[in-house]
């Protein structure tokens, strides 16, 4: 287990807990020094209490709140991610990924093979991600992590490991890759395209809208009736199109969203017009 601890006022820190055997989780009734210790150094407003620091394990790793200068890690409070154990990053994989929410650098660091040995090997992956928050896993060990200035950030090799099912694009670049061939990509909320109907008499009205409306405004949109065209119009600055079709028997129409990537509305039934209803 890998604990990204905040700290205080000087110092930031990694502890590590070592597994004792397959599927366990180390470090039970560890005492990690706080409020004795922050980092590796003595707290300055550490109970009189305290004993030696020998009675504690220390960090694996921390990092002051002052720049150093020399490009190694320092901010204000750690935001802690995972081991990489997607393939596809390359020598990446099987270090642990970490950040800071004040110096916003994604970097990485080879944790050590018990509790308490400093780590010698730390260093920036070249990118930076507004605010961090947090950073996630899916079920195929692809990692991603979150921008508290809005924004979830996938982070891919050379060739992006593929998870199946394989989804539909719903990613757009927005950083290049480093020399080591490591980058990220943006997630984009999920489109969706909603279809309503209003009938008045043989009059029908078809409402198109996109939601959420990011983007998407001016974009056009192709009415279906019976699975062949029917119109086209494009999204008003609120991302909704209107229609008005004639309608006499029963009908079923569906809106699709034109672009690099074809989003389609769930079909809308209509049956047929009994007179004296609306």
């Amino acid at each position: 287990m890998v604990i990204a601890d905040v700290g205080q006022g000087v110092r930031e820190e990694v502890d590590f807990a070592p597994s004792p055997a397959s599927g366990v989780v180390g470090g039970g009734g560890t005492n990690y020094g706080w409020s004795c210790r922050e980092g590796t150094i003595a707290y300055s407003g550490a109970p009189a209490e305290c004993g030696p620091p020998s009675d504690f394990t220390e960090p694996v790793f921390d990092y002051p709140h002052t720049d150093p200068g020399n490009g190694s890690a320092h901010g204000c409070s750690i935001i802690g991610g995972y081991v990489v154990r997607d393939p596809s990053l390359g020598d990446l994989y099987g270090r642990y990924l970490y950040s800071d929410f004040c110096a916003e650098e994604i970097r990485s660091l080879a944790l050590p093979s018990a509790a308490g040995v400093r780590v010698a090997d730390d260093y920036s992956e070249g990118l930076t991600v507004g605010k961090p928050s947090s950073f996630g896993e899916d079920a195929c060990g692809r990692l991603y992590v979150a921008s508290g200035e809005g924004g979830v950030y996938r982070f891919t090799g050379a060739t992006p490991r593929p998870c199946p099912p394989a989804p539909a694009p719903d990613s757009e670049p927005v950083a290049a890759p480093t020399g080591r061939g490591l980058g990220i990509e943006r997630k984009r909320e999920a489109l969706r395209l909603d279809l309503r109907g209003q009938r008045r008499g043989i009059r029908l009205r078809v409402a198109v809208e996109a939601a959420p409306c990011a983007g998407q405004a001016g974009d056009r949109v192709q009415l279906n009736r019976g699975g062949k065209r029917l119109g086209s119009k494009r999204l008003d600055d609120s991302c909704v199109a209107r229609f008005f079709v004639r309608v006499e028997g029963a009908a079923t129409f569906r809106a699709l969203l034109l672009g690099s990537e074809e989003i389609r509305s769930p079909r809308l039934s209509v049956e047929p017009h009994r007179p004296g209803t609306n």
